[in-house]
């Protein structure tokens, strides 16, 4: 697949009495929020599998089968108008469409449309609001915009990973089944109005430290439209010469040797005065989509809110009770159910040997469940097993989850123990190509090269990741990354020798 966004297209409530019913009142938002499980009068789950999503949701049987065509749909036009997809595509996405906006914003708060997390059990999610929402639909395209992006080029500096997420988020759909992007964000637009642009220097430098986040995305989408609208030729450029591999900042030079960062600057201070953004749009067809339909059991529900429960936005010890409560009446309900055991195991803070013994025992439960193995081969390589490799467990992990980036990390992280260096690199190498906007797996892949003293190619892949958003853990790891290993200090030191 080639990413590439070159222009294929047209361009255009008496005191008593009262305060009863206000009780009831609350009472009744309480209940409005937390539906009841289907068993018990609740809404009924649907699970609806297509190529390349698995929907959850709880709108009735006729609007799920629309959300999951429309996922499929936008989808495909993004690959059809701007990113050329080509060959399989690998994405494999599970999205949560909840009917009720109360119930996402108990989670997540008003000012979210939707979320996305690149982990949840092993695979990225999506939680958005079923219908039409447009912030709904701006989470997804970003997350595909970015996915297929970085598919294409490799992890993406943080200028450009924000300005195709910004410039693809408002891609949609007109009533004569014509496909528009680069329409603007108003909520971009907004902010450049009232707030000062990050200066280009500072948005390519990988080293800098803004100190306004939020200002990220909006001076990003305004140079990525800028040089989608008004030079899209050189930026189709700079795009090869990335994917192939070459330096960032010497790809971006020799794409737009004529424009310094003040140059640029004045550049984009007249674009956005001007407010002429173009759009591309192309009609595109349908693609056939019939999705497999099945009902979620009580249990699946209880564990599905449990996990919007653990990914709530500042939430409280007691809304942590409220997940532990879930997963406890899903394994009431189903003392099997494999999701509601993993998710109460990954709750756990460090790993211990009665949780391996559980892992294992999920194993011998569940047979041919990729994710009780990728469970317990994640627990192996965070205890004193990580050490010791156990082919049957590797074996199993390629026979049942052959395409899972966990999976072919840990695989290759285990190779590389044993001195496989070629086949630990192709097996991250895949990984990466299947997530390539974690974070996790770009420093695994980092950490692989630096363990075999690639240099060059590790220098690269370093460039690429430095400017990027990491928790603490990420950051330790990517300093010891840039920590030359003995043996590349020793050939350092030898070649300064006189």
């Amino acid at each position: 697949m080639r990413a590439s966004w070159g222009v294929r297209s047209q361009w255009r409530c008496g005191a008593g009495l009262g305060a009863w019913l206000l009780w009831l009142c609350l009472a009744a938002v309480s209940c409005a929020s937390v539906p009841e499980v289907p068993s018990r009068g609740g809404p009924r789950w649907l699970r609806l599998t297509s190529e390349h999503f698995v929907l959850l949701t709880d709108a009735p049987d006729a609007r799920a089968r629309q959300t999951s065509v429309r996922l499929e749909r936008q989808l495909h036009a993004l690959c059809e108008l701007s990113f050329r997809c080509r060959g399989q595509l690998q994405l494999s996405l599970r999205v949560i469409a909840l009917s009720d906006r109360e119930q996402f914003e108990r989670a997540f708060g008003a000012a979210h449309g939707g979320v996305a997390h690149p982990d949840v059990l092993f695979e990225p999610l999506v939680v958005l609001t079923e219908g039409a929402a447009s912030e709904s639909l701006s989470t997804l395209n970003r997350m595909i915009a970015v996915h297929l992006a970085a598919r294409g080029l490799g992890p993406l500096p943080r200028w450009l990973e924000h300005g195709i997420g910004a410039y693809f988020e408002s891609a949609h759909y007109e009533s004569d089944a014509t496909f528009v992007v680069g329409a603007v964000p108003r909520r971009h637009a907004q902010w450049l109005r009232t707030h000062p642009r990050v200066p280009v220097a500072q948005l390519l430098d990988p080293q800098a430290r803004l100190a306004d986040p939020e200002s990220i995305a909006p001076s990003a989408w305004l140079l990525v439209h800028y040089l989608m609208s008004e030079r899209s030729s050189d930026f189709a450029a700079f795009q090869d010469a990335v994917a192939s591999g070459k330096d960032l900042s010497a790809s971006f030079h020799e794409a737009f040797g004529d424009l310094s960062p003040e140059r640029l600057d004045g550049l984009l201070d007249r674009y956005a005065q001007a407010g002429n953004y173009l759009s591309q749009s192309q009609r595109i067809a349908t693609p056939d989509s019939a999705p497999q339909i099945e009902a979620l059991s009580d249990a699946d529900v209880y564990e599905l809110r449990a996990e919007l429960g653990a990914l709530c936005l500042d939430c409280d010890a007691d809304r942590a009770r409220e997940v532990d409560e879930d997963l406890e009446r899903a394994l009431a309900s189903d003392p099997r159910h494999l999701r509601a055991a993993l998710l109460r195991a990954q709750r756990a803070t460090t790993p211990s040997a009665e949780q391996l013994a559980r892992a294992e025992q999920l194993t011998r439960e569940h047979p041919d469940a990729a994710l009780a193995y990728l469970q317990l081969a994640r627990l192996r390589d965070r205890t004193e097993h990580r050490q010791r490799c156990a082919p049957e467990l590797l074996a199993r992990l390629e026979s049942l989850a052959p395409d899972n980036a966990h999976a072919l990390s840990l695989r290759a992280r285990c190779e590389q123990r044993e001195g496989r260096h070629a086949a630990a690199l192709a097996l991250s190498e895949r990984a990466l190509a299947r997530a390539p906007t974690d974070p996790g797996f770009t420093l695994a892949h980092a950490e692989l090269l630096h363990a075999q003293h690639a240099c060059a190619e590790l220098a690269r892949l370093l460039e690429r990741i430095r400017s990027g958003t990491h928790d603490a853990q990420q950051t330790a790891r990517l300093e010891r990354c840039e920590t030359p290993s003995g043996a590349d200090q020793a050939q350092k030191t030898t070649a300064e020798r006189p």
